[in-house]
């Protein structure tokens, strides 16, 4: 998905297996995320699948938890939230005088809406929640979401566009 994270995790993920790690690419496909994961659950039952997107992105999809509940799609989804556009604001802020208009979210409470959907919900406070709620998401093969609250996050660019060895 397109996100801080998302960026990152095209240098810093370790994959170590082929066909393991989908991204869009460098094509800006917010709300791919979510969808594309439906389908890489669906085409590798036996494998777990994990969706990491952030909430700007998973907004265009969630309305596919229904879909995933239906079918008992045993997809994880990790949705790091900071109630924004996050990379569209930083952008407004460093061109516009610290000024940003149309990029703040609205979100709902994700794990409630997990809830209302008969779907494990867990919120991440931090990295060892996170850790263990990835773990026992993935075990109970079931479809599940795992919110991260961030607040705003730094500037992805700088790690991402560095020269990178090996």
């Amino acid at each position: 998905e397109l996100t801080q994270v998302g960026y990152v995790a095209r240098y810093a993920l370790p994959i170590h297996h082929p066909r393991s790690y989908i991204d869009p690419g460098y094509q800006g496909t917010l709300g791919y995320g979510y969808p594309t994961a439906i389908g890489a659950a669906v085409g590798n039952p036996d494998r777990p699948v994990v969706s990491v997107t952030g909430d700007g992105g998973f907004g265009y999809g969630m309305s596919e938890m229904a879909t995933v509940m239906a079918h008992d799609i045993p997809l994880v989804c990790v949705v790091f939230r900071d109630d924004a556009f996050g990379n569209v604001q930083r952008m407004h802020k460093q061109k516009f005088d610290g000024d940003f208009h149309g990029t703040t979210l609205v979100n709902p409470d994700f794990v409630a809406l997990a809830a209302a959907y008969d779907m494990d919900g867990y919120r991440a406070e931090s990295p060892d929640e996170l850790r263990s709620h990835l773990s026992a998401a993935i075990d109970a093969r079931k479809p599940a979401l795992i919110d991260v609250p961030l607040g705003e996050t730094p500037d992805p660019w700088p790690s991402v566009m560095r020269p990178h060895e090996g």
